[in-house]
């Protein structure tokens, strides 16, 4: 994952699990294993917060700012995992219409 962009909705960025990956790597590796074999994820780290972002100093209207979800990095590890493992069969799975959502 990228060390510092959008950090989670903790106000933490990857780069700090990246950081001290030997003291929560266990602990990550056991819940997102957890998941993948049936598991629940604890609601607490299903959250999501909706935030703007400027684009320039002065914004007017609502264009002039950029949306973004933040949620926990563990989130995003187990939909990055997910992603990578169906993306051999993407093509396969998503209808022509909805192309923009596969790699190249």
């Amino acid at each position: 994952m990228t060390p510092r962009k959008s950090p989670g909705i903790d106000i933490l960025h990857a780069k700090i699990f990246q950081q001290h990956w030997d003291i929560v790597g266990l602990s990550f590796f056991s819940m997102i294993q957890s998941v993948f074999n049936g598991g629940d994820l604890d609601p607490y780290f299903n959250q999501a917060s909706p935030v703007l972002i400027l684009k320039h100093r002065n914004p007017e209207m609502f264009v002039d700012f950029h949306p973004i979800i933040l949620c926990f990095v563990l989130c995003k590890l187990i939909t990055k995992t997910i992603v990578q493992r169906l993306q051999p069969i993407m093509s396969n799975i998503i209808a022509p219409a909805k192309t923009s959502f596969i790699k190249d």
